[in-house]
């Protein structure tokens, strides 16, 4: 959730840090905001969607 109370999608990776015996010593996160591909994604399943549903109309002639 954004400061402005809008929800946000994060996809992030977490990636272990090693000292030079092998052992982990921190793990850094790598987060990517990626709201404006899920909103896209979700515009053009509601789309599909639509047109299913218009392609399933009779037509009229």
């Amino acid at each position: 959730m954004s400061k402005n109370r809008e929800e946000v999608w994060l996809q992030a990776s977490y990636n272990p840090i090693f000292d030079c015996k092998g052992c982990i010593i921190k793990v850094v996160k790598f987060a990517t905001d990626i709201t404006r591909h899920v909103h896209a994604i979700t515009e053009i399943e509601s789309l599909k969607k639509t047109h299913q549903q218009h392609a399933q109309l009779p037509s009229r002639a």
